[in-house]
Order: structure tokens, then C-alpha cells, then sequence
């Protein structure tokens, strides 16, 4: 798409675009105001329109210039206001730009929503795409990349379940487990009204990889509750070096504990469960990438989940996560680790009622709370905030 790609961001923009001091939306705007409105989107959406770009000035108007049809390509920097960015003043070649942005496309609803998240801005946002059937793998990697998300959730049709989730890190990395992703997208796809009226809690059910798992979502309040399980805990050989493990981590090797021993865990995804000293051990911590690569290996985990847990006040934890294996450095919340943190906490008998309450992405500005209910296989809840929605066209 080249260069035309700016111009199809605006459109997209433009759908869910408004004038704070209007209120109105961008298409209800006159000329001047699109101009007052975004600057160049105000000349993009002319030029969307089948204008091309030399026969617009600055705020979107036609100018009064005589052309053939079929001109070389030539520089058209001269021709427009001195102000204009240098991008829009660029090589212009005889093919319209209604036409060269008006051939057909695929149209994918797309947009973000902050799952774990109370307030806007905070938890964990999610890149969600809908209707993704017709994807290729390489594209789904591509618009991961584009989109530039911890993790994008492609939503797609299933035989087995109401749904099917792929979802893929922004290095292309496809993940798995019913993690913070896949809740992102059932909370999405309710709080758009795609799955009918949630007044009363409604039981889905999900295809992540080879499994089917359900989830369970209900309208409270104003906003959709999603409540996810997960499959039964799966634990792995504890480590041996904590020598190893506490340098990958940046940490003194006094600074991890022994009790639970850090190991593997698994309810959809193995990470490497590892318990610190305490909160500001948590945030002190400083991986080593080639290190810590190295011990995840050897364990045979995705990831790292460092917890801080006072047997005194059970019900919570305090935890960041590194998962340098599929090219993310640190998550804001992360549910395919809450879930075998909360189960394997229960196994070892230090779990209150069988709940458990995590602090996540706080020492990345991001603070996330997700909550895990062990039926006996971990339950994990939340809700989410939409803050984009809009259209993806490739």
C-alpha cells in the first residue's frame, strides 16, 4: 500500500473519530472544521474521495488547476502550502488515488480493548481483530507486528465451540491458553452486543489450540464480566540451580525462596513459577536476556512469573512476568500465569478459600488485578475496557 496507507488510517480513524467540542463525528464536520479536526486527515479524506492530492490546498479544497488526465510523475511540493508535512509532498504518478486506494479490500473490524483494566489506560490492552477467517497465517503475523500489541486475538468461526482464538505477540509468535487475550475477546465481542443480552450469565465455549474451554460472561453494572477456566494443573520437575535462575533474574541467589520450590506449572501455558522475597524484590528484579533464555529453556517453560506471597495475608500476590521466548520482555497481566500461580499455591496448601487476588503491571505503569477462583481447576475473571474500535484493511 505504500503511501496510501496513511490515507487509509485516517479513514479508519474517521469511524470512530469525534470533535471533542462539537461532539460530532468527522464526517459531520464542514471543510474548514476536518481541517481545524486533524490537519492532514482533513486533506486525506478528500482525497479518499477521488481528488487527488495537487488539486487540493491545505484545508481540503479543490484548486483551480488545469491537468491531463495522464500526467508523468512529477513532484508536487510546489504546488502545495509550505506548511504542508513533507509526506503529503511527495511523488504523485498519473493513477488517481481513488483509484489506487479504492480497489477492494478486505474490511476487518479491529480496534483495543484494556482487559483487567477499571479506568482507561490501564491493565492490559488487547489488539482484537473480528472475522479473521480468511487470514493467512503470515497475515495474522503481520498485522500482530502492525498493530504492535502484546497480543492480538484473531477471532474466527469454529465447528467445535461458538468460537475459535488465534492469537500472536507483535514478533509473530503464536500463543496459546486462556490467558488475558482470549478473555479480551469475549469481553470485545459483549460489550458490542455480538453475543446477545448478557443481563443473565450466559455459558460459551471457546477452541484455543487443541482444547475447548468454557467461558461464562454476564452484563453487571453497565459492563460485561467474563469468567474463564482453565485447564487442570499440570507440574513440572522443580529447579535444582537457583544459582542459575537468581543471575538470569538480576537478583542474589538469597533472594529467592524455597518454599514453594520454583518449578514449572501449566493450565494452558508452562511458565516457570518463582517466589521472591518480597514486593520490592519483585520490582528490583532486572533479567539477564541471554541468562534467563537459557534457564527457560532448560525448564522447558514459556515464561517467568516472579511472585511475592505473604503466608500471613493469602489472599494476594504481587508478580511480574517475563516471557522473552515468544519476544515479549514484561506483561502487564498475564492470565495463563495467574491460573498455575493460584493452583499451585492451593496444591501446596497456602491458598485462603481457594482465591486468590494478583497485582500485576504495576512497576510498568500498567496496574492490572486478576482474580482466580480454583473449582478445583483455576477460574480466571475480569472485565475490560473497549478504547478503540475501528476498521483494518489489508
Amino acid at each position: 500500500m505504500g503511501r496510501w496507507a496513511g490515507v487509509d488510517l485516517c479513514l479508519c480513524l474517521g469511524v470512530v473519530w469525534k470533535d471533542f467540542r462539537t461532539g460530532r463525528g468527522f464526517s459531520e464536520l464542514e471543510p474548514d472544521r476536518k481541517l481545524d479536526a486533524g490537519g492532514k486527515f482533513g486533506l486525506a479524506w478528500r482525497m479518499a474521495v477521488g481528488e487527488r492530492e495537487s488539486d487540493l490546498d491545505w484545508s481540503g479544497n479543490r484548486r483551480s488547476v488545469a491537468r491531463p488526465a495522464n500526467t508523468e510523475c512529477r513532484n508536487s511540493a510546489q504546488e502545495i502550502d509550505e506548511s504542508v508535512n513533507t509526506q503529503f509532498a511527495t511523488q504523485e504518478c498519473a493513477l488517481p488515488i481513488h483509484e489506487k486506494i479504492g480497489r477492494k479490500m478486505p474490511e476487518l473490524i479491529a480496534g483495543l480493548i484494556d482487559v483487567f483494566a477499571d479506568a482507561p489506560l490501564t491493565g492490559n490492552p488487547l489488539a482484537v481483530v473480528q472475522d479473521a477467517d480468511g487470514l493467512s497465517d503470515e497475515q495474522m503475523r503481520r498485522i500482530a507486528g502492525e498493530l504492535n500489541q502484546a497480543e492480538t486475538t484473531f477471532i474466527l468461526q469454529s465447528v467445535r465451540a461458538d468460537g475459535r482464538l488465534r492469537s500472536f505477540t507483535a514478533s509473530g509468535a503464536e500463543v496459546f491458553g486462556a490467558g488475558h487475550d482470549a478473555l479480551g475477546a469475549w469481553l470485545w465481542l459483549g460489550e458490542h452486543g455480538d453475543l446477545g443480552p448478557l443481563e443473565v450469565a450466559r455459558t460459551l465455549h471457546q477452541e484455543i489450540g487443541s482444547e475447548v474451554l468454557p467461558i461464562e460472561l454476564q452484563r453487571v453494572g453497565g459492563r460485561v464480566h467474563g469468567r474463564m477456566r482453565q485447564a487442570p494443573l499440570r507440574l513440572f520437575d522443580p529447579l535444582e540451580d537457583v544459582a542459575a535462575l537468581a543471575q538470569s533474574l538480576g537478583l542474589e541467589d538469597g533472594d529467592i525462596l524455597s518454599e514453594p520450590k520454583p518449578r514449572p506449572a501449566d493450565t494452558g501455558a508452562t511458565h516457570l513459577m518463582v517466589r521472591v522475597l518480597d514486593a520490592e524484590t519483585v520490582d528490583k528484579a532486572r533479567p539477564q536476556a541471554d541468562r534467563l533464555l537459557a534457564v527457560l529453556k532448560d525448564a522447558s517453560a514459556e515464561g517467568c512469573y516472579i511472585y511475592a506471597f505473604d503466608d500471613h495475608a493469602p489472599e494476594t500476590a504481587y508478580t511480574r512476568f517475563f516471557n522473552l521466548t515468544v519476544g515479549l520482555w514484561e506483561d502487564a497481566a498475564t492470565g495463563t500465569a495467574a491460573g498455575p500461580l493460584a493452583a499451585y499455591l492451593a496444591s501446596e496448601g497456602r491458598l485462603k478459600n481457594n482465591e486468590l487476588a494478583i497485582e500485576q503491571g504495576t512497576k510498568m505503569g500498567r496496574r492490572s488485578i486478576l482474580r482466580v477462583r480454583l473449582t478445583p481447576d483455576p477460574e480466571l475473571s475480569g472485565t475490560g475496557i473497549v478504547v478503540l474500535r475501528g476498521l483494518i484493511r489489508i
